[in-house]
């Protein structure tokens, strides 16, 4: 990140201020403010004049600290410090301006040679979470008591952050102030807890962020299902609980549901071996539901899930297919996996996974990994979108942690010839994707009791489908409407089941826009797509075993689809009645 890089923000007046517990005075802000306004020191000052200039802050912290924090994206007061640790009122302030005293430094230091200090230079006009947070983006650079320091640091080999990412220099005078131990402002620390507990939960999301975009890059034909876990569009049945904007609004609240239930345990189990973590995520689910039916189709899942832990069952489409429960699919995939790339070989087996199932996956390895457990190359791809994200999780706030992923949009590619959508952060365009039979877009609510007895019913076939059998079958049902349906049933691999029904002549579709506004309303199941004739036709994938209730209540859906993407035909004119004309007298009437 070059310095030009770093654009002046002005803080919000909400946030810009000093939160409690974060040492700094409000009599000290004023100051720099004043600072500000005078200048930022003269062009040709020396390292004792830079000092001095006005306008500089810095943050404490020493060489192994400063790794873990710049690793994060974010300088919090309380994280990733581990919580128990005490915050004497000896320690140096959060933020300082001009510099550390020998006794500072030996308070950073606690007498270790090798931990030297380090002094992690921000912009004067920095934006402030209402924690106290600060984004890496407004990080200037690193300075050093000499020059072999910043040099021992720059070489050190570390996967979660490249050391020669950010300026490193030498500013002897910094570290040689002449004064006292200053105070640190403990007010509100009895919520230091509270604070690193936020600040875990903040790391953990974009974790899960910088993973599904990792997931993208290497498999593009999940983009549709990763938008949804984004929330970019309000359709939380397709992605089963586990969007993010549902999580981080029930972070305080009980359990909601199965897929919160599995993502919660993933947080909280980082380090657990699989058979631990499996059992804690049958516990939990468990747990959510008070719904009876629910108990035997928990049983049958941890039996499979530990026969998968035991190479007793393959774990391929038939228990990772797009049925059942996504999130209790996804959870036995992510417990044997451990990185985003080794997902990927699943969707391409001979009995391939959902993609909701792995998209769902990756989600939970970020979850259980964190942003600064993530190697740094992943993390520089999308450095910005990242920092911006993890910076608005850093917030006292929930209405405000929920907004941080208000960057993020769904949007229809008019210039596309057909029906294609892309997928933005702000101005920054990530995926480009069309709606087709393949992209099954549109999925059944996958919360359901009948879907969880997907899981039991479908979870254990091993019977290789016979290589004369046809790849489908087709049949046909009849809609209220009179509309003819195709139920196309695969008979080998992933079992989902796909409704078509084919424009009649004469019908045209809305425009682009209109169709894309129309699949984002609650309740429209189906989703436009292109047959293999090239023409239009309306889709709707079903997971799971054929179910002659779910075929029915498909069709039910049929004429709302229809005319939510279909134009109307038009009303036929009435002839208008022409005014007899009176006869002109001495005419021959006969």
């Amino acid at each position: 990140m070059s310095k030009n890089d770093n654009a002046a923000k002005t803080p919000d007046p909400e946030l810009g201020g000093p939160a409690k517990g974060n040492g700094i005075r409000q009599m000290e802000l004023d100051g720099l403010v004043d600072d500000v306004v005078a200048g930022s020191g003269k062009p040709d000052a020396g390292p004792d004049d830079m000092m001095q200039a006005p306008g500089r802050m810095f943050m404490p912290s020493n060489r192994e600290l400063v790794i873990e924090q710049l690793a994060a994206l974010v300088l919090s007061p309380h994280f990733p410090t581990a919580p128990a640790t005490p915050v004497a009122t000896t320690r140096p302030p959060f933020i300082v301006k001009d510099g550390l005293s020998s006794t500072e430094i030996d308070i950073l230091t606690a007498g270790r040679q090798q931990r030297f200090p380090v002094l992690v230079e921000v912009r004067a006009d920095a934006a402030r979470s209402s924690s106290g947070a600060i984004g890496v983006r407004d990080v200037l650079g690193l300075r050093f008591r000499n020059q072999g320091e910043a040099d021992d640091f720059r070489c050190l080999p570390f996967d979660e952050m490249d050391t020669a990412f950010f300026p490193c220099e030498a500013e002897p005078a910094l570290f040689a102030l002449d004064s006292p131990v200053r105070p640190r402002d403990t007010e509100g620390d009895a919520g230091v807890l509270d604070a690193h507990a936020r600040g875990e939960f903040a790391d953990r999301i974009a974790g899960a962020v910088c993973c599904l975009l990792e997931l993208g890059a290497a498999e593009p034909a999940c983009w549709a299902a990763i938008s949804d876990l984004l929330h970019a569009v309000p359709l939380a049945e397709q992605a089963a609980g586990l969007e993010l904007r549902t999580l981080i609004a029930s972070t305080n609240g009980p359990t909601a549901g199965i897929g919160d239930a599995v993502a919660r345990t993933f947080m909280a189990y980082e380090r657990e071996a699989p058979g631990r973590l499996i059992d804690e995520v049958a516990r939990r689910a468990a747990e959510s539901s008070s719904d009876p039916a629910l108990t035997p189709a928990l049983s049958r899942w941890l039996e499979v899930a530990r026969g998968v832990l035991g190479n007793r069952v393959a774990l391929n489409g038939d228990i990772l297919a797009d049925g059942g429960s996504i999130p209790l699919r996804a959870a036995i995939l992510a417990a044997v996996v451990d990185d985003v790339g080794n997902l990927v070989p699943f969707l391409h087996a001979d009995r391939p996974a959902g993609h909701r199932v792995v998209t769902a996956a990756a989600l939970l390895l970020g979850l259980r990994t964190g942003l600064r457990n993530l190697s740094w190359s992943r993390k520089v791809l999308h450095l910005d979108l990242l920092s911006d994200v993890v910076f608005g999780l850093h917030d006292d706030r929930l209405s405000a942690c929920v907004k941080a992923l208000d960057g993020f949009s769904l949007e229809p590619d008019e210039t596309a010839a057909g029906v294609e959508f892309l997928l933005c952060w702000r101005s920054q365009v990530l995926a480009r994707w069309a709606s087709c039979p393949a992209c099954p877009d549109n999925a059944s609510n996958l919360q359901s009791a009948p879907l969880l007895q997907a899981d039991h019913v479908d979870v254990l076939q091993t019977e290789e489908p016979s290589a004369a059998s046809p790849a489908s079958n087709a049949s046909f049902l009849t809609a209220p409407n009179g509309r003819r349906i195709e139920v196309i049933q695969t008979t080998g691999g992933s079992a989902v089941i796909s409704l078509r029904v084919a424009l009649e002549e004469g019908e045209k579709l809305r425009k682009v826009k209109e169709i894309f506004e129309a699949a984002c309303r609650p309740g429209i199941r189906w989703r436009v797509g292109t047959a293999e004739d090239g023409h239009s036709a309306l889709y709707m994938d079903l997971p799971g075993a054929r179910s002659e209730l779910a075929l029915q209540e498909a069709a039910e859906t049929l004429s709302g689809a229809l005319a939510a993407y279909v134009v109307p035909p038009k009303a036929p004119r009435k002839k208008k009645a022409s005014a007899s004309r009176p006869r002109k007298q001495g005419s021959v009437t006969e």
